[in-house]
């Protein structure tokens, strides 16, 4: 009995041992696999935390350069310390000569828009990396984005007018991105915003569900901060008469464009003299002025003595000018309205005043600039002569066509625009032709279509053409086309953009505008009741990515991040 009691008692220490050694071989795997856990965990902390560093050393990289582009737009345009490493059809890579001054490698990819650098847009790509694993690399990409007038069709300071609100109303189109600093007000009807609308304040709009109705808003609204107007237009006279690269004017100026030349004639008020094309002349009328429809006199230069016995005859002599080097006009003057509100029929042309009345066809870049006032005409101005009446029988005035050559307004020469429409919804503006034509406008008062009298340079304070009744009163002439032409950025610092006296007279036809209006009260073109125009406006898609030359900014711009994305594609050494 005792063998078998002790055999059973060695078979269970036996056994005991086994379990002895697997626990022991078990718990071994385990601290391995937990050694192997607490080795891998720290190498993941320290990938992890180079990781971050290296994503941190690219974000400085894109803080330094996005100060760069604020502090100088055009600071890569250094061949001393930025090489071009890459180029093609659609963008240019810049790169700084040398190693930066931290743990990261920066480019600056500038879009080409019609083989030239695009002004508002950029892209900062940044590669960072640890000081002490410079293989772990991180690269994000940051769209940056430069806030301009242009690149809305439309920006008002203040949609109240006077104190009238301005309703967008049924019928009305706008074609392309719209902002306001102040409220929208929509009427009762539909007007349809094809493009962005923005605001800063809000929108008006009964019901208020109608806020969010594809029919009207088909890219949505969305409140964002005010473009801040700049307090003056004065750069733009500093550079039309410094070096002799724009062209200073000052006083009353007319001017024609002719493609890449223009005709001007203008008073000078520091010579006190007429001019035409910078040549000063002297002007003799023989008849009756009031009544003639013709230039009968004797023009003389007055550098030369040569004599004319027209205004067309002059005009032949006189070589017409080519657009000045740096693309600015500024024509400076009295400013103000002198008292008379500035809604007179004739106080617009007194020859002292810097305002412009400009019409014509631009083959190139240009801004024009006025210190007061600018008219756009359908005929051209430089053309003096008093206009033809046109008998219109039942109306309740007559129209006056000008003597000069019809215009339709102001257009381009190599540049033309088509609406491109799926059914009833509108895709987008479709440039055509060589597409670098692009003209500014920018007043400091008003911008508007010219609907009465027409300038004149008589004798006698007469510096315009009106008609007179039985008595031998003025009356007004209407010198408005029916249809009119406008593809310019318009810019008014002050007042608006409008027609003038737009409740008054004949009904017109439509203004087919392409472009950007920047104004600070939203102007009038018409109204319900039948008088002045109906509008077809378009913002010019060439206008997200560049300007006419010099134009106003935002005083607030600036560039900003607009998006932000990693990615795979290291910077992996320098120039």
């Amino acid at each position: 009995m005792c063998s078998i009691i002790n055999s059973r008692l060695n078979n269970q220490q036996g056994a005991v041992m086994v379990l002895v050694l697997i626990l022991l071989l078990v718990l071994t795997v385990f601290a391995t696999a937990a050694y192997e856990v607490a080795i891998n965990n720290q190498k993941m902390l320290i990938a992890a935390a180079g990781s971050d560093a290296a994503l941190y050393n690219a974000e400085q990289g894109v803080h330094k350069y996005l100060w760069e582009f604020n502090n100088d737009p055009l600071f890569f345009d250094n061949d001393d310390l930025y090489m071009e490493i890459d180029s093609n059809s659609e963008r240019k890579i810049f790169q700084k000569d040398g190693d930066e001054e931290g743990n990261y490698r920066v480019q600056v990819i500038i879009p080409l828009k019609d083989a030239t650098l695009v002004n508002n847009r950029a892209y900062i790509r940044s590669t960072g990396w640890d000081e002490n694993y410079p293989e772990r690399m991180r690269t994000i990409e940051v769209e940056l984005l430069r806030r301009t007038f242009t690149q809305y069709g439309m920006v008002t300071n203040t949609d109240i007018n006077g104190n009238e609100a301005v309703y967008w109303v049924d019928g009305e189109k706008f074609y392309g991105p719209l902002h306001t600093n102040d409220t929208l007000y929509v009427g009762s009807y539909n007007p349809v915003f094809y493009g962005p609308v923005t605001y800063a304040n809000g929108i008006v709009i009964s019901p208020d569900l109608r806020i969010a109705d594809y029919q009207v808003f088909r890219q949505g609204n969305s409140r964002v901060d005010p473009l801040v107007f700049p307090p003056s237009n004065d750069k733009l006279m500093a550079l039309a008469r410094v070096g002799g690269a724009g062209h200073y004017y000052n006083g009353r100026a007319c001017i024609m464009l002719k493609g890449d030349s223009y005709d001007i004639r203008y008073w000078d008020n520091d010579d006190n003299t007429w001019k035409y094309n910078g040549r000063p002349y002297t002007y003799t009328s023989s008849g009756n002025n009031n009544n003639r429809y013709d230039e009968v006199g004797t023009y003389r230069l007055t550098d030369t003595g040569a004599t004319y016995g027209s205004f067309a005859a002059l005009r032949a002599a006189v070589p017409s000018l080519p657009l000045p080097e740096n693309r600015v006009i500024f024509v400076n003057g009295y400013t103000g309205d002198g008292g008379n509100g500035g809604r007179t029929y004739e106080f617009k042309f007194d020859p002292r005043y810097g305002n412009v009345f400009v019409s014509g066809e631009l083959d190139g870049e240009l801004t024009i600039a006025a210190a007061n006032d600018i008219y756009i005409t359908g005929y051209d101005p430089v053309d003096w002569r008093r206009p033809n009446k046109q008998d219109s029988w039942g109306q309740p005035e007559s129209l006056w066509v000008p003597r000069g050559s019809y215009t339709g307004g102001l257009t381009y020469t190599t540049t033309s625009f088509t609406q491109k429409m799926d059914g009833g919804d509108w895709l987008e503006t479709v440039v055509s032709g060589d597409g670098d034509d692009m003209l500014g406008l920018v007043a400091a008062r008003r911008i508007e279509i010219l609907h009465y009298n027409w300038p004149s340079q008589e004798a006698g304070n007469r510096y315009n053409w009106h008609d007179t009744d039985w008595w031998g009163d003025p009356v007004r002439i209407d010198v408005a086309p029916y249809d009119i032409h406008i593809q310019a950025a318009l810019y008014v610092k002050d007042l608006s953009y409008g027609f003038e006296h737009p409740r008054v007279g004949n009904g017109k036809g439509t203004i087919y505008l392409v472009g950007s209006i920047t104004q600070n009260v939203r102007g009038i073109v018409g109204d319900t009741g039948g008088h002045g125009y109906d509008k077809n406006y378009s913002h010019d898609p060439r206008m997200l990515y560049t300007s006419p030359p010099h134009y106003i900014e935002p005083s607030n711009t600036g560039w900003q991040a607009m998006q932000w994305r990693e990615i795979s594609d290291h910077i992996t050494s320098t120039p």
